[in-house]
């Protein structure tokens, strides 16, 4: 079965009438009994339209001073695009992954020629615009307790080598959901031309807390105890936080066997010595309940939780208490 559209879509009406007439005995008073509706989905087309903002000129007829309306609040100093126009540019770049290229021969076939570089000006402008917002969202990302951060490639122009080289874009997430924390989940995004370990350091230079990272050794300055203001508590993300298993060799095998291999496991750069087998290690506590809601914290929230400390200790010890 179909599923209705959507309620929220404007309804448009289109009445196809049956007549006048009886087709049976021509007979011209009717009795309505119902109607049957088909609904269809359509789109209207996007189209570029000229808003002219007009400012008249009055000239006093006592004094003779001339009266005009300030120039209005664009955008972009003397530019001619509007904000809707720049902002459909930004989500097509962005969101839709159209490049500026395509953009502009999509302008082309509505009659407007647009070079690719004046798109990537109107780029610019935008990225200049919401600066202020990108800086208030970093703010609210460091002011949490605990913060995820993990980096990912990214090609970016080569002028003049006739190639793309790898950037990278660092993420710095919060999101206190798991453990029914009171702040809303945001993302901050910071982009550099290399992943040296002098970035995150850079992004991260006033944070005070708990860091959810990889093993990349370039987050390694952030846990040295000389750091200023203080140094971050680390928290290992899965497979990162766990030992390294190595081969150490095959084992002597009868011909009936198949070459046994024995295993040792050591650390990761900056983790502790792995206990002693004969170590009992404190059991992970069980799922605690959130006291708003009353549901039960799941496993999965306190998984690869270990804080970078010679003791072992549980989820809770870097998670703030619900």
């Amino acid at each position: 079965m179909r599923q209705p559209l959507p309620p929220h879509l404007p309804r448009e009406d289109v009445v196809h009438a049956p007549g006048d007439v009886c087709p049976g005995c021509g007979g011209r008073h009717f009795s309505p009994l119902g109607e049957d509706v088909t609904e269809i989905l359509e789109k209207l087309p996007a189209r570029l339209k000229v808003i002219r903002h007009v400012r008249p000129k009055l000239s006093c007829r006592a004094c003779s001073t001339i009266m005009q309306a300030p120039s209005p609040d664009l955008p972009i100093t003397r530019g001619r695009p509007g904000p809707e126009l720049i902002a459909q540019v930004v989500v097509g770049k962005y969101l839709d992954a159209l490049p500026l290229y395509r953009q502009s021969a999509m302008l082309a076939r509505e009659g407007i020629e647009i070079e690719r570089a004046t798109l990537a000006d109107w780029v610019g402008h935008a990225a200049w615009w919401v600066a202020p917002l990108a800086e208030r969202i970093g703010a609210y990302v460091r002011g949490g307790p605990v913060i995820h951060t993990d980096d990912t490639p990214v090609a970016m122009l080569a002028p003049g080598q006739g190639r793309t080289r790898t950037g990278r874009l660092w993420t710095y997430l919060v999101d206190e959901r798991p453990w029914c924390g009171d702040r809303a989940p945001a993302a901050w995004y910071r982009f550099s031309p290399d992943r040296k370990g002098e970035r995150p350091r850079e992004h991260l230079a006033d944070y005070k807390g708990v860091i959810q990272a990889d093993a990349y050794s370039g987050y390694t300055g952030l846990y040295d105890p000389a750091r200023k203001p203080d140094p971050l508590q680390e928290a290992g993300i899965g497979p990162s936080a766990a030992p390294m298993p190595v081969v150490t060799g095959p084992q002597p095998s009868t011909p009936s066997s198949k070459p046994q291999s024995s295993t040792t496991s050591i650390p990761r750069p900056g983790w502790p010595t792995p206990p002693p087998a004969s170590t009992t290690i404190p059991q992970r506590p069980s799922p605690t309940a959130c006291p708003g809601t009353g549901r039960q914290m799941p496993e999965w929230a306190y998984a690869g939780c270990l804080p970078n400390s010679a003791t072992a200790a549980s989820a809770t010890d870097v998670m703030p208490a619900a």
